[in-house]
C-alpha cells in the first residue's frame, strides 16, 4: 500500500506547459485510461472505481484527505481479468454506476515524480503532478516536492483544483 501525494491544476496553454515540462522532465509514453466510479444509491461520493488501461484492470479504493488543494491518499489497488464480471458483480451487490471518466495524455517523469499532462474529457486540461511515499512522516517532504515543481513549471497556486475530478464530473452533469 502507497500513500499517493497529488495536485492537479489547470491548463490553459498546452504547449508551452508541454516545453517546460520537457525541460526538467523525460516523457513515459502516452495514456489513455477509462475509470467507472461506483457508489451506494443515495450516496454523492464514489466508494471505488475500477480503472480499464491496455489490457489492465486495476480496482482502486481510496482512503482520501485534502489539504490545501494537495490530496494524500492511501491507496488500495488489485487487478481483475474481467471488467464487465466485476462491473456486473459491483451491480449484484448494490453498487451503482457513479460517474465515468475518461483521460488521455502523456506522463513524465522527474526523479521520483509523476507528471501527467492530461485531457479528461467533459473537462478539459489539467497536469497533475504525484509522489508516492511509504510512510506518514514522509508526507510533508511530498507536498513541498509538489509546490517546488509547480513553482518550476510556472504554474501558479491559484490554478491548483482542489475538488476530485468525479466530483468536477457528476456537478457537470448535473448542471445539464
Amino acid at each position: 500500500m502507497a500513500i499517493e501525494v497529488e495536485l492537479k491544476a489547470w491548463v490553459e496553454q498546452v504547449d508551452t506547459l508541454r516545453d517546460k515540462i520537457l525541460k526538467i522532465a523525460e516523457p513515459h509514453g502516452p495514456f489513455d485510461k477509462r475509470d467507472t466510479y461506483f457508489s451506494l444509491p443515495g450516496q454523492d461520493a464514489s466508494l471505488f472505481r475500477i480503472r480499464r488501461e491496455k489490457e489492465k484492470n486495476t480496482v482502486t479504493y481510496k482512503e482520501k484527505e485534502l489539504l490545501d488543494g494537495i490530496e494524500v491518499n492511501q491507496e488500495h489497488e488489485f487487478t481483475v481479468d474481467d471488467a464487465e464480471a466485476f462491473t456486473d458483480f459491483s451491480r449484484y451487490l448494490g453498487y451503482g454506476l457513479f460517474i465515468e471518466k475518461h483521460k488521455q495524455g502523456t506522463l513524465y517523469r522527474w526523479e521520483n515524480v509523476g507528471i501527467e499532462l492530461s485531457r479528461v474529457e467533459g473537462l478539459g486540461w489539467f497536469v497533475e503532478i504525484e509522489v508516492l511515499v511509504a510512510r506518514q512522516e514522509e508526507v510533508p517532504k511530498a507536498r513541498e516536492k509538489l509546490r517546488h515543481v509547480l513553482q518550476e513549471l510556472g504554474i501558479t497556486e491559484e490554478k491548483i483544483e482542489p475538488r476530485y475530478y468525479n466530483e468536477m464530473l457528476k456537478e457537470k452533469k448535473t448542471k445539464t
